[in-house]
């Protein structure tokens, strides 16, 4: 969201659990709904400019007004965005590079028609171009579990990931990626939509049209700078032996979206509420990613036969991109009624039917079909009760089933995988991944106390999660007898997550508002078997108990994939406790100025990096405060972000060691959050 419409919001909306009736594909697990301002009939609009620690500046504006009277009006919106980063690290060739900067541009338009009373037509344009440096994360080789034989095993580590110091840790050959380009990341988007509204009687017809464009563009290398002799960085030259120098990817994206949808609302003052609509969409996504290749000498001193031009010059700069194409139609529908003054009921349900095709037309060789194609369908209904004990208390309970749409494994279709070990891996982790489901069940209660000054909401929560995807890495031999591996998803039989929620506020006084919240979900596994996990504890070949190796051939039990079962385990990426406390001071220091202070302090248990539950990035803790001064028109306000220095990793990923002397040793990548960081902001509004 950072090159995002955000600085003039209308509304933002959280809503909890599957969302699907009304926000479609996607929404397993809830939705973060913001709306920007429509332009509006009176000038108005507003401007902020920041200044901050490590080249932070950012510069935002939007204006709003009259075209023709109220019947046509307009609204004008900029942002520049400008982040240095706070990390610093060392180059292949001797410079001091830095990491995590960050560069937007943005700008947005509205038009709003109002023929009538009844018509309400506006139509919105957004275009933005982040330009990021390469990401603050470092590659942790260090093994500490799982070590000793059998060898099998390679080693894991286990506990929280350390921290990193901001300067001179983390490593990248640069030279090497800036032959093939910028390092970091490109990514353009644009996005042209409509909205028209109808008043027909007691009814509402609305339309809504968008389309949707964004084109990314990552050069990266693996942020270590490499040793071995077949990818260590290394002028090009007449006599090149390496064919990737500094181990360099590059990827490509482009993500297309269409989507209509329409729907007719009933809006009147009875006690039955309804709602009916139609929604198609549709996506083309091409993507790439490949090591970029030179033209090469061969240890003979003769030039290679794959050869395209000069050696020392770049063979391959990008990927071929493959299509995948994605649509999606679905009708859906609500019904709310108040059966009596304090009974208020609702339904809403979704049909969805979602097709997927993936065209390897370019691709030579491989054992998958060259267009691969698979249909889901779902039906994903959501039914709540509310019953209210007096006017400021009630309590609700909601069921609601929710998905995600399903996938294709297309690492299984590479050239390099021979059929044999296609058919092994297929087994494991098949070429079409089905979509989650979950069915969600939510007991609540909201309370005003006070007059009104203070709130509590709680609710406890259990969501039944089958087919949950899951990302494995797979090991494999290819054509060529070398071992490597890829990531392949697969679906966990059961997932279930267990927890409560707890939101409080109090305005204590004319001049103090106090806020707290806490969190907790258990998410574990009941069915899961996981083939990495297996290679670590040297699991043997075994037909019987809940995790059964995989044989394609079974005269040959040596073809196996062997299993463990992770069932107990905590899903990855996902804390256990998350909290929060806040509080906030206001007082007029004269008739229009108010002087005004705030703290927010958050707080986050561990998250694991993959389903065994071993690397981690330990609890994390941010502390925030504000202080400033307002009027109605002008607000300056001083800042402080993470005062505590808290560097935990923000997440931590498990991958295959790039140095290692033993292939396929693993490692882990940790991605480096914002340390402490000073500023001031200065805001007009009219």
């Amino acid at each position: 969201l950072s090159g995002s419409d955000l600085d003039d919001l209308e509304s933002v909306e959280v809503l909890k659990g599957p969302q699907a009736a009304n926000y479609g594909r996607g929404s397993l697990a809830g939705v973060i709904s913001y709306r920007t301002r429509k332009p509006s009939a009176d000038w108005r609009g507003s401007g902020t400019a920041s200044y901050g620690d490590d080249g932070y500046n950012e510069l935002a504006g939007n204006v709003s007004g009259p075209v023709f009277g109220e019947k046509l009006t307009f609204k004008l919106g900029a942002r520049y965005y400008n982040y240095d980063g706070q990390y610093t690290g060392i180059s292949s060739d001797g410079r001091t590079p830095t990491f995590g900067a960050e560069r937007s541009k943005r700008v947005s338009g509205a038009l709003r028609w109002q023929p009538t009373d009844d018509i309400d037509v506006t139509v919105r344009a957004f275009g933005s171009q982040n330009t990021d440096g390469p990401y603050p994360y470092y590659n942790n080789p260090t093994l500490n579990c799982f070590t000793t034989a059998p060898a099998a095993r390679g080693g894991s580590f286990c506990g929280k990931e350390p921290e990193i110091s901001r300067d001179g840790v983390l490593q990248i050959d640069l030279a090497d990626i800036e032959r093939v380009g910028r390092p970091g990341i490109e990514a353009d988007t644009f996005l042209y939509s409509a909205e028209a509204n109808w008043k027909l009687g007691t009814t509402v017809l609305t339309g809504l049209v968008s389309w949707n464009r964004q084109d990314e563009d990552w050069i990266i290398d693996n942020y270590v700078i490499d040793t071995l002799a077949t990818t260590r960085s290394t002028v090009p030259s007449p006599t090149l032996t390496i064919a990737n120098p500094g181990n360099v990817q590059r990827v490509t994206q482009v993500r297309e979206y269409r989507s209509q949808e329409l729907r007719l609302a009933s809006k009147s003052e009875s006690r039955l509420q309804w709602m009916v609509g139609a929604y198609h969409f549709d996506q083309e996504f091409l993507g790439s990613s490949a090591l970029v290749a030179y033209n090469i000498n061969l240890a003979n001193g003769m030039a290679a036969p794959t050869n395209t031009g000069p050696v020392g010059t770049i063979r391959v700069a990008a990927g071929i991109p493959a299509p995948t194409y994605t649509n999606n139609e679905a009708v859906f529908g609500s019904l709310g009624f108040d059966l009596t003054d304090r009974w208020h009921l609702g339904f809403e349900g979704r049909y969805s039917r979602d097709e997927l095709t993936t065209n390897n037309a370019t691709q030579v060789g491989g054992s998958c079909a060259r267009v691969l194609n698979v249909k889901y369908s779902s039906f994903t209904p959501r039914g709540t009760a509310i019953f209210d004990l007096t006017p400021d208390a009630n309590v609700y309970v909601s069921v609601a089933r929710g998905n995600k749409p399903g996938d294709f494994n297309t690492a299984l279709c590479g050239a390099t995988i021979p059929a044999a070990e296609f058919a092994r891996l297929s087994t494991v982790t098949p070429l079409a991944v089905k979509e989650e489901q979950s069915l969600n069940y939510e007991l609540g209660t909201k309370l005003r106390l006070l007059d009104g000054r203070m709130s509590l909401d709680a609710a406890v929560f259990f969501t039944d999660w089958t087919d949950q995807q899951i990302s494995q890495s797979q090991v494999y031999t290819q054509i060529n007898g070398a071992v490597t591996n890829t990531s392949l998803i697969g679906n966990a039989g059961k997932t279930e997550v267990q927890g409560i929620e707890l939101s409080w506020r109090w305005k204590l006084s004319r001049s103090w508002d106090l806020n707290a919240a806490y969190g907790y979900a258990k998410a574990e596994f009941q069915q899961l078997c996981d083939a990495t996990y297996a290679q670590l504890l040297g699991s043997p070949v075994t037909t019987s108990g809940p995790c059964p190796s995989a044989i394609p051939n079974p005269a040959t039990p040596a073809t196996a994939t062997n299993f463990a079962d992770v069932s107990g385990f905590r899903t990855a990426n996902s804390p256990l406790h998350t909290g929060s406390v806040g509080a906030e001071f206001r007082m007029a220091v004269r008739s229009d100025w108010s002087l005004f202070a705030r703290s927010d302090f958050s707080y986050q248990s561990e998250r694991f990096a993959e389903v065994y539950n071993h690397a981690s990035t330990g609890d994390s803790t941010r502390l925030d405060a504000r202080l400033g001064l307002e009027t109605e028109a002008w607000k300056v306000t001083l800042w402080g972000r993470n005062l505590a220095d808290d560097r935990s990793p923000s997440s931590v990923r498990r991958i295959t060691a790039p140095n290692a002397a033993v292939p396929l040793t693993r490692a882990y990548d940790m991605f480096m959050p914002n340390g402490r960081q000073f500023g001031v902001t200065a805001n007009y509004r009219f």
